[in-house]
């Protein structure tokens, strides 16, 4: 089964978090959202807009590229 670009782009978030060793929380405060929303892309239920997508890459120091 092929997986949805949500699924993969959450996928890669929550990779990049737990390789920072970095809570949803910590995540969540650093990119100014909600700890539920962050858990939300994680696993794959919603594609982040690009703005979101580069607040998390700029709260796990990484390009937004990485992450698509």
């Amino acid at each position: 089964m092929a997986r949805t670009a949500a699924a993969t782009t959450g996928a890669k978030v929550r990779a990049a978090r737990l390789r920072k060793g970095l809570s949803q929380e910590e995540v969540a405060a650093r990119c100014g959202m909600d700890r539920a929303n962050l858990a939300h892309i994680e696993l794959g239920g919603r594609d982040p807009q690009v703005g979101t997508l580069k607040r998390i890459a700029k709260a796990l120091d990484v390009p937004a590229s990485l992450l698509i």
